[in-house]
């Protein structure tokens, strides 16, 4: 009897094993060349997307960031893990963003081994195309389906075209979990295991931990799918089966409840923002024009779209993988056994209701509003209303459809035996539904790019230094400015790629949501080589090293890094030059930063009040020329020199707080219409006394195709100070 279990467990590895390098062969030629060379390179979304693909390119570096510091932490300082090293010194800086967990049973492990994040991204991303196939695979064998049907079944949800054309976005195409959770809540309700009922947890948690738009995606397909379970089977369910999945479903939740708590205190100071229902459906039907297509044309017919992700991914489900959906759906003659059963009603209830919440809150037929479920979980689960796109629930609708799929190609094979031959044929079906599925999918004729990361000797000599040097936060200029442009997001996220190195705290950070000391820190790095600003600075973060990219700065710039004053040079590596502080100074305002209680006075001790009449006087001039044109919908840098000429000093350096005194602008069309006006967005350094001057810099955005005027000032609450800057003409491209 051992000898059998043993037997029957080796053929089971031996199977699993070739599904997994069989998917892993088919994602290598069929992704080529995104696999090729995984240890330097990542996929180049703007081969894709094309101008749009400006908006992923941080994204990835993000991501890559995201999971090496989540090794990092547990490994070295798991109590400190939402305390990444970015936005230093704020608290909880990792929960701006995704701690993608989940990621980690992968990524973590090659990491660890190779010291090299972009290794253990690549293969973390190719595992997890041969993963979701062999999981969707597994999936569809407990259900009784034949090898060649479930083969078929984990293509359609491995290499949707949802997750193919969504490779730059890995917290998205990890879901090789859910059809395992799916496989164990099945076995949960049919042995009556605490075996089983475990593993339904672990998956279960394992899949919402790969992102919060995979643990709202996995709550509502595995909502529909008990829907249909118990439609199906609710008089045939033992209590104990449902006790087992219950409490397995309620263990997953309170972990990740737990790890939520950051996220929710966060949210509660109003730095995880919500997103009005009403805004988001404009959103919504301003990316929709369209969006529909995603769903009905082959990707190939979208290709003169260039895969836009303004037109949203294309949740396009295929001919042959509809046609099997629709068969697995029709009645049976004979009754099925166990969870295959209920396994199609089931399926059909994951997909509709993930197909659902994909259009989000509101749909409109006509002249008729229809509110969905969307609206009412927005006001209802925390951090629901957070979310921006709805139509990724479409991967849920994948998730149905493939397992459909794979029961309904199993069906047609069922009736088309042919005793001797029936292997054979079976074999040659699948081959040729394989063929004209990826056909469909236009996975033949997509060929993503790929773009190289710095990595071992050709890592920066910069960064190899600081990996040498003695730990201290770290500042790397240009800073950026927070809610900056698109190269402002790729060069702070870049710096946050490069820090995995050397693991240093950083000043800089990128992320989808900021902390409030974020802000005047980069007023401060933006006014360098200031030196009160760098004493400041040092005050505020214990900043210890400097960075500063020649060849990112303009001419003007480059002239101030000559000979800074408070600064000492460690190494110039050509464009790159590193500095260090020079005196040790204490962090004695660095509490004040990291406070976002409301304040009454700054960091400073300068009063938060609104100024009088004679407080409201100030002189600027243009540091250095600004550029004569930009494009539309990208921001260009202007330095000025502002003077305080009142007699009171201006309230400036704050995490929070009202009256502050910032940088403001308009831009005015050439007949003096105001087009837009930017208030409160530009800091100054920090509080500025009576004749007292500091070089400040503001990065408005040209709202604008045509010839405009810049106009830029000081304001308190809203209220422009008197003589702002004569008008900039600048001409902005489309």
């Amino acid at each position: 009897m051992i000898q059998m279990r043993t037997s029957a467990a080796r053929r089971l590895v031996a199977e699993g094993t070739a599904v997994v390098l069989g998917y892993m062969a088919l994602a290598f030629c069929l992704l080529y060349p995104l696999f090729a060379r995984p240890a330097s390179t990542v996929i180049d979304p703007l081969v894709d997307y094309g101008s749009v693909g400006w908006l992923v390119i941080p994204d990835i570096t993000l991501v890559i960031w995201e999971m090496a510091w989540g090794w990092h932490a547990l490994t070295t300082a798991p109590w400190r893990f939402f305390d990444a090293n970015n936005f230093h010194p704020a608290p909880s800086a990792l929960a701006g963003s995704e701690h993608l967990l989940g990621h980690l049973p992968i990524f973590g492990p090659i990491y660890g081994l190779s010291g090299n994040p972009v290794l253990a991204n690549q293969l973390n991303a190719w595992l997890a195309f041969a993963l979701c196939g062999a999981a969707m695979y597994a999936l569809l064998r407990h259900w009784g389906a034949s090898r060649p049907a479930a083969l078929f079944g984990g293509f359609v949800y491995a290499f949707c075209p949802a997750r193919a054309v969504g490779t730059p976005h890995v917290y998205m195409t990890v879901g090789q979990y859910l059809p395992l959770a799916l496989l164990f809540l099945d076995r949960t309700l049919t042995d009556h295991t605490v075996k089983a009922a475990a593993g339904f947890a672990v998956f279960l948690l394992l899949q919402m931990l790969c992102s919060y738009y995979w643990a709202y995606i996995t709550m509502i397909a595995l909502a529909g799918y008990i829907v249909g379970v118990l439609v199906v089977s609710w008089r045939r369910l033992s209590a104990r089966g449902v006790l087992l999945v219950a409490s397995a479903g309620l263990l997953a939740a309170a972990v990740l409840v737990a790890i939520s708590l950051p996220y929710l205190r966060l949210k509660q100071l109003g730095i995880i923002r919500e997103y009005d229902q009403g805004a988001l459906f404009r959103w919504l039907v301003a990316a929709s024009n369209g969006f529909w297509k995603n769903y009905v044309y082959p990707p190939i017919a979208l290709r003169e779209w260039g895969y836009r992700l303004d037109s949203g991914l294309p949740f396009y489900a295929g001919v042959l993988p509809l046609a099997c959906a629709v068969l697995a759906l029709l009645p049976r003659r004979a009754a099925a056994a166990g969870a295959a059963r209920w396994a199609p009603t089931a399926l059909l209830g994951l997909t509709v209701l993930s197909c659902v919440f994909a259009r989000g809150p509101q749909a409109v037929i006509g002249k008729w509003t229809i509110p969905l479920p969307y609206a009412w979980f927005m006001q209802a689960m925390p951090g629901f209303s957070s979310m921006r796109a709805p139509g990724r629930f479409g991967l849920g609708v994948m998730l149905g459809i493939g397992a459909l799929a794979g029961l309904g190609f199993d069906r047609a094979l069922r009736r088309c035996r042919s005793g001797r031959v029936e292997s054979g044929l079976a074999s040659l079906a699948v081959l040729g539904v394989l063929f004209v599925t990826a056909l469909d999918y236009d996975l033949l004729h997509r060929r993503p790019g790929v773009r190289q990361l710095p990595v071992g000797s050709d890592l920066p000599q910069v960064y190899q230094m600081l990996a040498r040097s003695e730990p201290g936060p770290v500042l790397e200029i240009p800073a950026g400015s927070p809610g900056g442009d698109l190269k402002d997001m790729a060069t702070n996220s870049e710096y946050m790629f490069f820090s995995t190195f050397h693991w240093h705290p950083l000043l800089n950070g990128y992320s989808g949501y900021w902390p409030p000391s974020y802000t005047p820190v980069v007023a401060l790095a933006r006014s360098l080589p200031n030196e009160h600003a760098t004493e400041i600075l040092a005050r505020a973060t214990g900043l210890r090293y400097v960075v500063v990219h020649l060849a990112k700065l303009s001419e003007a710039q480059q002239g101030r890094w000559v000979h800074p004053a408070g600064l000492e040079l460690m190494g110039n590596f050509g464009h790159d030059l590193l500095f260090c502080v020079s005196s040790t100074l204490p962090a004695d305002l660095l509490p004040a930063l990291i406070d976002f209680s409301p304040r009454s006075s700054t960091l400073l001790g300068t009063p938060l009040v609104p100024l009088a009449e004679s407080g409201r006087r100030a002189t600027l001039t243009l540091a250095a020329m600004p550029p004569h044109s930009t494009s539309a919908g990208v921001s260009i840098e202007v330095e000025v020199v502002v003077t305080n000429r009142s007699d009171a000093t201006w309230p400036a350096l704050a995490s929070v707080g009202e009256h502050l005194v910032t940088l403001v602008s308009r831009w005015e069309d050439m007949t003096g219409r105001v087009t837009s006006e930017s208030l409160g967005v530009a800091r100054l350094p920090y509080d500025l006394a009576p004749g007292e001057s500091v070089r400040a810099s503001i990065s408005p955005v040209a709202p604008a195709p045509g010839p405009m005027r810049l106009i830029i000032g000081v304001a308190q609450d809203g209220i422009w100070f008197p003589e702002p800057l004569p008008p900039i003409s600048i001409a902005a491209d489309p």
